[in-house]
């Protein structure tokens, strides 16, 4: 009797001091503001249809520094030789392959704070902290950001491209190459022949490599353009290797055991590319890393069912936004921000994508479920 006698006095008290306040917060909880200005009306979860796709910039850069090459169909190219719509090589995840695909966007700023670095024996990068890495875990492959990698992991340093082309005289084709006469546009096969070296079939290409070597574990050659083609066909090929100053030499694993990292403050350019499948291939100081791709987030643009509003979800997964189509009904809930705001460096963007047409989207980002068609 006396608790209930002390806790309607508690609400008496507090009413007359809202009123006499007339503060936000009581104005707020007696017009109910803030279920009205929610879309899904105080539910976890809503359903909705996809009008678009969209992409959303981070908050903060997510990028290389600028002495990160990337590997492109025209070879090795710092950023500022790298076009609009350049056609590079690019690391598809679910397929574990190498695939060929244009950039979507290059971005390209000024950037003054610090940067994450490792610099080892096989292993060479410097981004920002938020930047994502590719990289194993006691055997598990997963993406986390750079300033929060665990101290020992594994980074893949190349991937296997499986080209198509086939060419019948490879031994005249090596010996083109290694008298530089592919480079000036006068050998027999045309004069995109060094670009179209990329384009043999695995097989090929890796008979194209051992011919180079000569059954040495490294290739050694005075001209500096020879030896970064034939680093990018080792790349592309599944064969780790290390560029030096006059020669490129072979490893044994794919995979680089990351040493010491530090922190490092950076002055001046970082930049990135948006691709489709989400990794590009780069190349710091002779050494090969996939890795991550620009800040640029895979979004969705959503109309809900129940009352036509429409809001911007985040796909979570690499890889996820493939899995999605516009016309889809999907499932969105919170992304679990601070009261229910944005979370991480997504500006603005305050959902999340659930299922997919009554799907799990981490089941098919996994590849545990196949998506069904509506």
């Amino acid at each position: 009797m006396g608790n209930g006698l002390f806790a309607v006095r508690k609400m008496k008290r507090d009413r007359k001091r809202f009123r006499r306040n007339k503060s936000e917060e009581y104005v707020r909880k007696v017009l109910k503001a803030e279920k009205k200005s929610d879309p899904l009306e105080g539910a976890h979860m809503a359903r909705g249809i996809v009008i678009e796709k969209v992409g959303i910039e981070a908050k903060q850069p997510n990028c290389f520094d600028e002495a990160t090459e990337l590997l492109t169909t025209r070879g090795w190219l710092r950023y500022d030789e790298i076009r609009d719509d350049e056609e590079i090589f690019s690391y598809n995840p679910v397929r574990n392959r190498v695939e060929r695909e244009r950039i979507l966007a290059k971005t390209v700023q000024k950037y003054d704070g610090e940067m994450i670095c490792c610099f080892d024996n096989t292993l060479d990068f410097m981004v920002t902290p938020n930047h994502r890495m590719l990289l194993s875990v006691m055997k598990n492959v997963c993406v986390r950001e750079a300033g929060m990698m665990p101290g020992r992991a594994m980074f893949p340093r190349c991937g296997v491209y499986d080209g198509g082309a086939f060419v019948d005289e490879v031994k005249a084709l090596a010996k083109f190459f290694m008298s530089g006469e592919i480079f000036c546009g006068i050998c027999e096969m045309g004069e995109d022949a060094a670009s179209r070296v990329f384009d043999l079939n695995i097989e090929q290409r890796i008979l194209f490599v051992k011919m180079l070597m000569n059954g040495c574990s490294c290739f050694n050659h005075d001209d500096r353009e020879l030896l970064d083609m034939f680093h990018a066909i080792c790349t592309i090929s599944g064969i780790p290797a290390v560029l030096e100053d006059d020669s490129v030499s072979i490893q044994k694993s794919t995979w680089s055991v990351g040493g010491i990292r530090r922190v490092e403050h950076y002055s001046g350019v970082v930049w990135c590319v948006e691709t489709d499948n989400g990794f590009i291939i780069t190349r710091r100081n002779g050494k090969t890393l996939i890795s991550h791709n620009s800040a640029i987030r895979k979004c969705v643009r959503v109309q809900l069912i129940k009352n036509g509003k429409q809001v911007t979800a985040f796909c979570p997964g690499d890889g996820a936004i493939k899995f999605i189509d516009e016309h889809d009904e999907v499932l969105i809930e919170g992304i679990g921000g601070r009261k229910g705001r944005s979370y991480g460096d997504l500006s603005g963007v305050r959902y999340r994508v659930v299922a997919v047409n009554d799907i799990s989207l981490k089941e098919l980002v996994k590849g545990r479920k196949e998506k069904v068609m509506r």
